[in-house]
């Protein structure tokens, strides 16, 4: 008995007490004290599931505010341009002004000479173009013998007339301009407004009577903005308008044109524009670019305050 145990422990320590044994136990040791100083680390419990209404859905955060340039603003106007012959032709300079100003003329509305610088514009979308055809336009077309000759019903002079509007013009419809394009014409039994149709016809039709051969009562232009206000409305709703209105004496010579200005009050709202250009005289055509400069000068005087009022930003 003796002899075995002795034999025994002489075993154990060759074995046991072997470096790499002894070792062994050691980490065995250091692990268990570890473990239970410790414990043992769990998972996180899985979220319980809820039917969509317990809870906010779960996910990204709401994109914040996007970086970069602001979205440019949408400022577009509609030009309405009034009778005067000579003086309408300064109208030019306040639509070249608004385009300098990053300001788009979605449509325009034409009444006597308006309507021949409107349809200059509307059919070729630019103000390089429009005054290209409104150089074309020659001053003994419209001068007051022309004019006194109709009154007596001078197929003559209304033929003269159609063939050189015909070759600024061309055979163009009022739908296929670049601008919507609106053109007030004196009807025999009152006023209509069209964005349809021959352009030339249109633009004579504003001028005086229908097709320059029919005599009105005073054979000139329209005299009262009629349908319009139906007309924009109906196509661009709540759009700001650009008034251009030569300041016409009592002594002009045509009454109608008088009118058309005066009635034009009664359609200007609150939140137009309205420039009154000078008018001259008549039938002075050698001035018109005087006329186009000082215009143009007026327009851009007026606009910095009109579209401050707005809440438009000036032009880039």
């Amino acid at each position: 008995m003796y002899r075995f145990e002795m034999g025994w422990s002489a075993n154990l320590s060759r074995h046991v007490l072997s470096p790499r044994i002894r070792q062994a136990v050691a980490l065995l040791l250091i692990a268990g004290l570890w473990g239970c100083a410790h414990g043992t680390r769990r998972a996180p419990p899985a979220p319980a599931l809820t039917s969509p209404g317990d809870s906010p859905v779960q996910g990204p955060p709401p994109p914040e505010a996007i970086f970069g340039p602001a979205p440019p603003q949408a400022r577009k106007v509609v030009v309405l341009l009034g009778p005067g012959l000579s003086a309408a032709m300064g109208a030019a300079g306040v639509i070249r002004a608004l385009e300098e100003a990053k300001v788009e003329v979605a449509g325009l509305v034409g009444m006597e000479m308006g309507a021949v610088v409107s349809a200059a514009y509307a059919i070729t979308g630019t103000a390089n173009g429009m005054d290209w055809r409104l150089l074309q336009i020659r001053p003994e077309w419209f001068g007051k013998g022309v004019l006194d000759s109709l009154l007596s019903r001078d197929q003559v002079s209304a033929e003269k007339i159609r063939a050189g509007l015909s070759k600024v013009f061309g055979s163009s419809e009022i739908s296929s301009s670049k601008r919507k394009l609106w053109v007030v014409v004196k009807k025999p039994n009152g006023i209509e407004v069209v964005d349809r149709g021959p352009l030339v016809s249109a633009v004579l039709g504003s001028l005086s009577s229908p097709e320059w051969l029919t005599a009105t009562q005073e054979g000139e232009s329209p005299s009262d903005w009629g349908g319009v206000e139906a007309a924009l409305s109906a196509e661009l709703p709540d759009m700001p308008r650009v008034w251009v209105l030569p300041k016409l004496s009592e002594k002009w010579p045509m009454a109608s044109a008088r009118a058309a200005i005066r009635n034009a009050r009664q359609w200007i709202r609150g939140s137009d524009l309205v420039l009154e250009i000078e008018a001259g005289e008549p039938f002075d055509f050698s001035r018109r670019s005087e006329r186009a400069y000082l215009a143009k000068k007026t327009c851009r005087a007026a606009l910095p305050l009109w579209m401050g009022e707005r809440g438009w930003s000036a032009a880039p």
